[in-house]
């Protein structure tokens, strides 16, 4: 069977924009995520053994107040906590922006008319933006969540879209975040489906990576209730930490895929309007031969 271009600049309904999300990820595979892999494994790396320190120091605080049938157990290390994070939001914004840079790349430049290099080139352009809009986006969300719930649910939605509106359309933060609240006008509950739906999928998949680490948690408590040692094997828990981490982070391509699709499929309209106008230009522009 011949692959073919996927039109990204379609209306597509609910089931439509699921099934072109892993159909351009079945045909553009190789280089997607060649590309999100290579200039994330870095961060990702780091984030995965701060992991492993700051789960070494919980479990062995916790183990050991068990072993020592003690009730106080001391706090864990908040500055690899910190550490963590921040190493762990760079890592997704780097996913995040990789992916719709690619997204749009291939929409404008066309299948196979560009390289990893150009995706890396045009992130680095954008990179500052998508980290500072997405710092303002996260805490805004997080706060909406922590104090109303409800509002912090509703503004995530739209504001998903902040990084692929500044990718395609630029402007400042002001246009791009009016910008997501226009595209999402009376699509907010099929957007919220969407994003509910590649999350299940994503979490499931994600199982398969956690589980050799939960299975060694597992295992570890049991022999330290049971009177062994409640020390963990550095070299182990970091080699499943990182199976984990990197397995579990790169399946977000896939939720970045639909929501630059749904992206396109939102505005497809103007999309193709521009198009035309654009013809239409291009034919009033174009000098009149003299015929005689």
């Amino acid at each position: 069977m011949i692959d073919t271009d996927i039109d990204l600049n379609r209306k597509r309904d609910f089931s439509d924009v699921i099934n072109v999300t892993f159909s351009f990820i079945k045909q553009e595979f190789s280089l997607i995520f060649s590309s999100v892999a290579i200039y994330t494994i870095i961060p990702l790396l780091g984030t995965a053994i701060l992991s492993v320190y700051y789960t070494n120091d919980s479990w062995s605080t916790y183990f050991k107040a068990i072993f020592n049938h003690s009730p106080v157990i001391n706090p864990p290390n908040f500055t690899i906590l910190f550490l963590m994070i921040l190493v762990s939001v760079i890592a997704r914004v780097m996913i995040m922006g990789i992916t719709y840079e690619y997204l749009h790349l291939y929409n404008t430049k066309g299948r196979g008319n560009f390289t990893r290099s150009d995706v890396a080139n045009a992130f680095a352009k954008d990179f500052i933006k998508i980290l500072g809009y997405n710092i303002v986006v996260g805490i805004v969300v997080f706060l909406g969540v922590i104090f109303f719930v409800i509002p912090g649910i509703y503004l995530s939605v739209p504001l998903s879209f902040i990084t692929v509106v500044l990718i395609v359309e630029k402007g400042s933060f002001s246009d791009v975040w009016n910008r997501c609240f226009s595209i999402i006008k009376n699509n907010w509950w099929l957007t919220f489906g969407l994003i509910i739906v590649m999350y299940f999928i994503i979490s499931a998949m994600s199982m398969v990576f956690s589980i050799p680490i939960t299975i060694y948690g597992a295992v570890k408590g049991i022999a330290v209730a049971t009177g062994g040692n409640s020390d963990m094997d550095f070299g182990v828990l970091t080699v499943l930490s990182i199976i984990s981490t990197l397995g579990s982070s790169w399946l977000y391509t896939m939720m970045y895929v639909m929501i630059g699709t749904h992206y396109y499929n939102l505005t497809s309209d103007k999309t193709q309007a521009s198009t035309i106008l654009d013809r239409i230009n291009q034919i009033e522009e174009r000098p009149v031969e003299d015929s005689f």
